[in-house]
């Protein structure tokens, strides 16, 4: 059986916030309750101690979150909220990847970045400069998720890009807390992988195809991917595919049967039915929405 995953919409459900976004920056405000079970994160998160502090379990590890501390995790990290002081109060942005990459040039960006990196999370401690420039970055971006424009998605991406950025600056000066998961070396197999999706995804959609192009077994590979990303090949595949449809998807040029062909789809049923599953809207509406 296939283990659950969260999705931001499920975890802010919990503190009685109702958000539909593929993102969501906090408040700031004090949270009186933090959920008693452990979670499995569908989504990325930056999340910035300010006050007070936190014992979390963390991927099976108790780990101990302090004030002037971020912590980065990626999709598939395990958390569970154990104690936490009176005082704590924390300051966090939740987003998808489809979200940040669904017009960038290179979908595997944010696995590139050494922020998420290695391991499933990050602790990195701050100083008091790089805390005020970090919430002041956040509180902008607060602000923007807020206004309505033409281009607002897009704007708020830059910005999460940029605040992105900033934490890796951060995380490079500074020395992971977490020595023992430093130490260890990152799977090459999985940047070939990636790599090797990128170029070939229209073309090769089938796991077969990537795993004889690596000289490798499907299961070895199925095995590796997931050691260090914490996801399956098959995954990463429709996400690389889904970011090309969506760089289709917005050009005015194309109909939905010609992008089905483009991408080697066997019919433009079988691509809406792809599209639809992965992204929960159909390519008509999609096109509807961002074309108009």
């Amino acid at each position: 059986m296939n283990p659950s995953y969260d999705k931001i919409h499920d975890t802010l459900s919990f503190f009685g916030i109702d958000n539909l976004r593929q993102y969501y920056v906090s408040t700031g405000n004090q949270l009186k309750a933090y959920p008693n079970h452990a979670i499995r994160m569908d989504y990325y998160c930056l999340c910035l101690c300010y006050q007070g502090s936190a014992e979390v379990f963390i991927d099976n590890k108790i780990q101990l979150i302090h004030s002037n501390e971020i912590i980065a995790t990626r999709p598939a990290t395990i958390i569970q909220f154990i104690n936490e002081s009176e005082d704590f109060k924390i300051k966090f942005l939740f987003f998808e990847k489809n979200f940040l990459v669904e017009n960038a040039s290179n979908s595997f960006f944010l696995d590139k970045i050494k922020l998420f990196r290695g391991c499933n999370y990050h602790l990195i401690s701050v100083n008091a400069t790089q805390r005020e420039s970090w919430l002041d970055l956040l509180a902008y971006l607060e602000n923007k998720t807020e206004q309505e424009s033409a281009y607002i998605e897009e704007k708020i991406r830059t910005i999460i890009y940029y605040l992105l950025l900033e934490t890796a600056d951060i995380f490079n000066q500074n020395k992971d807390k977490d020595t023992d998961k430093q130490k260890q070396l990152f799977n090459d197999l999985y940047f070939k992988f990636c790599d090797l999706v990128n170029a070939n995804v229209t073309a090769n959609k089938q796991l077969d195809f990537y795993a004889k192009t690596l000289c490798v077994t499907t299961k070895h590979l199925i095995e590796e991917v997931k050691k260090t990303s914490g996801t399956t090949p098959g995954k990463i595949i429709n996400e690389a595919l889904i970011q090309e449809a969506y760089i289709l998807m917005n050009n005015p040029t194309y109909n939905i049967t010609q992008i089905a062909f483009k991408l080697h789809f066997s019919s433009t049923a079988s691509f809406s039915r792809f599209f639809k599953r992965i992204s929960g809207i159909s390519p008509r509406a999609y096109q509807q929405k961002n074309l108009r």
